[in-house]
């Protein structure tokens, strides 16, 4: 081979060499950052890493350049570095991007409601469970014979987990009596994060029997400010002082569910919190729902009925609704879906015992 044949090959196989050279770097100095960001967030979670220098990486592939690098080997390396980064990087994600709610509800030994209705649900949105137990019941108060533990040291137990965990949104649900309520309004006011408040008091224009006045009054102030609440018809009659009794002489029309809509056009004004969705208002053959975002013209939802009416659809209706708005869904798409979540849960339920709540197990999939 001539002299200038030589040449010609040596120059081709150096920018060959070189081409390669210069991608493997601009790899590994991504690699060299990445692994740095990895290294730090390891160290912040505290789980074990093989790579406890951040340049470990590099300085390992820079070193077979030295000696006369394969580019296969290396790139296979490289490869089983990024898998390693991949898992870290996925394992960070779960436990960093994941939503915490704090959440102020009863637990029932029967019924299939309150906290256990919340902590499913948000589960299976993504969110972080941070579950303050309000009240223990043996079974919900639609049994009649029921026992309750009330807990009285709710402040103690929320600092306990506040002192740990910064929640992203707070739940308020079913409090047992005017004195725990006002250790939860006392609890969210000094927290940094949207208040969510489905004011659970009563239903059928009622209130139910372990509440009082007092307890309606409180309500009052625990809803202000809060980024939605989610009453029922009786409970939002209740909070604005709306004659129930008096409202229910249009129901019978077909025109019921607009004149409700009408009666609760300045509602979020009223109890002074920015959005508002007043559910379960009975329309003949579907339910209908009031979607009220401040000073925008009010919206409903509707949803078929079932002949059965469920205790606990409330505070999956809530759990829903506050899920997905907080996944920054709209008020209108996330009442729709909460609506329909509902109507799926109760049709799929079999047993035909209000009581015991729906079997809402079978439709978490949909969320």
């Amino acid at each position: 081979m001539s002299l200038a044949r030589e040449k010609h090959f040596s120059a081709l196989h150096r920018a060959r060499f070189q081409r390669k050279f210069c991608s493997l770097q601009a790899c590994l100095r991504f690699t060299h950052v990445f692994l740095q960001f990895v290294h730090v967030q390891q160290v912040f979670v505290g789980t074990k890493t093989h790579y406890h220098e951040p340049c470990k990486g590099k300085k390992y592939f820079l070193r077979c350049i030295r000696r006369g690098f394969n580019v296969n080997f290396a790139v296979c390396r490289l490869v089983c570095v990024f898998r390693h980064v991949r898992g870290v990087s996925q394992r960070w994600k779960v436990i960093y991007t994941m939503k915490n709610i704090l959440i102020f509800n009863d637990i029932s030994g029967l019924g299939n409601c309150s906290m256990s209705a919340n902590l499913p649900v948000f589960s299976k949105l993504g969110y972080y469970c941070m579950p303050v137990v309000t009240a223990v019941y043996s079974c919900q108060t639609g049994f009649g014979n029921f026992h309750c533990n009330k807990n009285c040291n709710l402040s103690d137990f929320a600092h306990d987990v506040l002192a740990n965990r910064v929640p992203d949104v707070a739940y308020v649900g079913f409090c047992a009596d005017a004195d725990i309520l006002q250790q939860v309004v006392e609890i969210v006011r000094t927290l940094p994060c949207p208040l969510f408040v489905d004011p659970i008091m009563g239903d059928n224009g009622k209130l139910y029997p372990v509440f009082d006045d007092d307890y309606v009054k409180l309500m009052k102030k625990a809803v202000k400010n809060a980024f939605c609440i989610s009453p029922n018809l009786t409970e939002a009659c209740l909070l604005a002082d709306v004659d129930f009794e008096q409202l229910q002489e249009f129901s019978r029309q077909p025109t019921f569910l607009a004149h409700c809509g009408k009666v609760f056009e300045n509602f979020t004004e009223i109890c002074g919190c920015q959005n508002a969705v007043i559910t379960g208002v009975q329309c003949g053959e579907y339910i209908g729902n009031i979607v009220l975002q401040g000073n925008a013209p009010v919206k409903y939802v509707t949803n078929d009925r079932v002949q059965v009416n469920y205790s606990g659809t409330g505070d999956l209706f809530s759990s829903v609704l506050c899920g997905l708005l907080m996944k920054k869904v709209s008020l209108l798409a996330s009442t729709q879906c909460a609506a329909d979540f509902v109507f799926r849960a109760a049709s799929a339920t079999a047993c035909t015992d209000r009581k015991f709540g729906v079997d809402f197990a079978q439709v978490l999939n949909l969320l």
